[in-house]
């Protein structure tokens, strides 16, 4: 799957731009010659010990060089024209604080037609991000292309939880995006997630680390959307918010391995509804609201779950 994910990138026959892979194996160092992938435009870390996820990510951020930076993992990949795109932004758009694309789930590594002529529209933060919330802008927060200097002054992804994962961070940092002035944003197919077993996404039972990432991602968020910018779709962001939080946790829930109990999840639900109303001083009327409707639904379903596992 690394081998796909490179192959998408290095068919572009630019040399304006390095790719980094940062490798969390000390026992299984990679090298160019066992991939196959003799470039020099490819840097490979092998790190002396295991960083986790979150560390290993930021580690690549403070060792790029580029005016622009994005994260992908090592199972997805690129459609053909992704950086040529880009590219093309930059230019077209006089250095754009960020870019973003459509993305499609898959199965296996699919051979992607050639890009020909992409549409795309320059947007506000917070104008893409409400159009992101109401589902005509599809994307997803690390492969979007964002001017380095603004991940290393925001302190790359944030640290959610205890655990070495970078649960929730991305969806922090789709929430940032919203900050910023220049967005370009195209609803062609660039990106591909791949979906398969090995996956840690779809297979953590970890609860504990994602209801501590659910409450820092809100801790985090909240905040944010108190800005004059998300005033006009302020319910929106909210409610988005708080649904992206509840949601994870939800589905790592009702996975078998996991076994739901009243106690740990009714702790979880008081300090969720502490963290929302302690971070939400604009129209703290409506914000309890949608904290009470959230969390009323999640409680719906928790007891489906804790029934289904007797």
């Amino acid at each position: 799957m690394l081998r796909e994910c490179l192959g998408s990138l290095l068919s572009d026959s630019s040399d304006d731009f390095e790719v980094l892979v940062g490798n969390d194996n000390p026992e299984k160092p990679l090298s160019p010659e066992a991939l196959g992938v003799c470039d020099s435009r490819v840097r490979f870390f092998n790190r002396a010990r295991n960083l986790g996820e979150l560390g290993n990510l930021n580690a690549l951020l403070s060792e790029a060089s580029g005016l622009y930076f994005t994260w992908q993992s090592d199972d997805d990949f690129y459609a053909p024209g992704y950086l040529a795109w880009a590219r093309s932004c930059v230019e077209r758009y006089d250095i754009p604080d960020a870019m973003q694309c459509s993305f499609r789930t898959a199965t296996c590594f699919v051979s992607a037609p050639s890009c020909g002529a992409i549409e795309d529209e320059l947007f506000s933060g917070p104008e893409l991000l409400a159009r992101h919330w109401g589902g005509s802008a599809p994307m997803m927060a690390l492969t979007g292309m964002y001017r380095r200097e603004w991940l290393l002054g925001i302190g790359g992804l944030a640290r959610l939880c205890d655990a070495p994962v970078a649960a929730m961070s991305e969806y922090l940092l789709l929430v940032q995006l919203g900050q910023l002035r220049r967005v370009v944003y195209t609803p062609e197919v660039l990106v591909y997630f791949r979906v398969h077993e090995g996956s840690w996404s779809m297979t953590t039972p970890d609860i504990a680390a994602w209801e501590t990432a659910a409450e820092g991602f809100v801790a985090r968020a909240l905040p944010i959307i108190q800005g004059p910018a998300y005033e006009d779709r302020y319910v929106l962001h909210y409610r988005r918010v708080l649904q992206h939080a509840l949601g994870n946790v939800s589905t790592v829930l009702a996975r078998p391995a996991v076994r739901p109990s009243w106690r740990r999840e009714s702790t979880f639900v008081w300090r969720f509804a502490k963290t929302c109303f302690a971070n939400s001083v604009k129209r703290p009327l409506v914000s309890a609201a949608l904290t009470t409707s959230a969390l009323f639904q999640f409680f719906r379903g928790m007891k489906g779950w804790i029934r289904s596992v007797g």
